[in-house]
This record gives structure tokens, C-alpha cells and sequence, in this order.
């Protein structure tokens, strides 16, 4: 299992398992808040969750991957094209919103050329959701300008609350690869906070503690 939330009366569980040598199916299941009913369990295909956000209506909002050309996962009014497969293996990062009972409302690709890597998803007090991604082909659907100027794409995503479009699509180019890109958080203006690690330089703003990363540790 990989993630956890509370909702007011209820918990919800994800995660999946990987039994060599197939992987086996995602699953969201929740709980009342004794944990003495089973309220929904649900499987997700081939859907692996990494992220979950619940908002205080019930809904569940999940963000994960699925592998090369794999007809489970689940698509339900895609906001965005899957992208083109260079290599079995490769992976694409998905977005999904459940509704309270365990139904499927929403399930869209993030976009992007190659691999995504899932980083996690957040949703605000109307219901707008804000997912993060690394890809290492770039191609998002941006609709923003993205800062940097050369190197893999870190994605942040805002979908509006009825899942029709998007909000807005930005991302930050980094120059080498980032290694863990967290989920984002949202305050009561509608600003989006966002925490990365990158192999490389990150844009930065003027005024900063640390305008460059310092020189890598190579254990001497």
C-alpha cells in the first residue's frame, strides 16, 4: 500500500503490488472511520496510484502510471492525449477523480512524450486540481511559458473542478534529471507550492538563500 487519507467519517487506502513477474492491478478502497465497513474497494487496471487527495465531499483524486500500451487503464473523458511509446517500457502518468461511492468520473493522461514519472496531486477548496509529473521527453500541454531554458520537463498541472480543461500547464526545464518531485500543495489564495530535486541547476529567483546547488557530495 502506498497512501492514506482521512476524510471526516471515512479512511481510504491505495496502493498496488508487484508479485514478479507481473505486476497486479491498483486498487482504492475505503473504510468508515471505525474500520468496521468495507464503504467501496475499487480496482484501478493497470493503473498504479503514487498519489491520493480527498476533498470534503468524498471525492477521491488519485495520480499514478501506466505501463507501455496497457488497455486497463482507466480513460473516462481525456483532457489530454496519451503520448506517442518510444520503447516498451515506457510509462505514461494518469489523473483519476472518484466519486464518494467509488464511481469513476474522470481519468486523464498528464501528456508528455516518453516515460512520466507521477510526482503527486492536490485539490483545493472548489475542487481544482493540481497534479505534478517529470517527463523525460518534455511535450506537455503547456499553456504557460516554462522556466529554465534546456533539459528534462517538471510539470504542474491545474484541471478546473468539472474536469474539462485545464486551468493552466506549466513546468520548470532543469537541465539534468530530477530525482523526486513531491506533491503539490495549494493555500487559501490559490497559490501553488511545489518541492523537486534536481541533478542539475534550478531556476531560481533573485534575493534567494542559495542561488545554485551546492557542489555534489561524492562521499569525501
Amino acid at each position: 500500500w502506498v497512501g492514506l487519507a482521512l476524510i471526516g467519517v471515512s479512511i481510504v487506502f491505495i496502493g498496488w503490488a508487484l508479485l514478479r513477474p507481473v505486476e497486479v492491478p491498483g486498487q482504492i478502497v475505503k473504510l468508515s472511520a471505525d474500520g468496521q465497513t468495507l464503504l467501496y474497494a475499487v480496482n484501478l487496471g493497470g493503473m498504479h496510484p503514487r498519489g491520493l487527495a480527498i476533498d470534503a465531499a468524498g471525492n477521491a483524486y488519485l495520480i499514478g502510471d501506466c505501463g507501455f500500451d496497457d488497455p486497463t487503464c482507466p480513460i473516462l473523458h481525456p483532457i489530454a492525449q496519451g503520448r506517442p511509446q518510444t520503447s516498451h517500457g515506457d510509462s505514461e502518468t494518469l489523473v483519476a477523480k472518484l466519486g464518494p461511492t467509488g464511481t469513476l468520473l474522470f481519468a486523464s493522461p498528464m501528456g508528455g512524450d516518453g516515460t512520466v514519472v507521477p510526482g503527486g496531486i492536490a485539490v483545493d477548496k472548489v475542487g481544482n486540481i493540481y497534479a505534478t509529473a517529470f517527463g523525460f521527453g518534455g511535450n506537455f500541454p503547456v499553456t504557460r511559458p516554462l522556466y529554465g531554458s534546456a533539459g528534462f520537463s517538471t510539470v504542474v498541472e491545474a484541471i478546473a473542478a468539472d474536469t474539462s480543461r485545464f486551468l493552466w500547464v506549466t513546468g520548470f526545464l532543469t537541465g539534468g534529471a530530477v530525482v523526486d518531485i513531491a506533491a503539490p500543495a495549494v493555500d487559501s489564495k490559490g497559490a501553488v507550492y511545489v518541492t523537486a530535486a534536481s541533478l542539475d541547476t534550478f531556476t531560481t529567483t533573485p534575493g534567494v538563500i542559495q542561488p545554485s546547488p551546492p557542489a555534489p557530495d561524492h562521499g569525501t
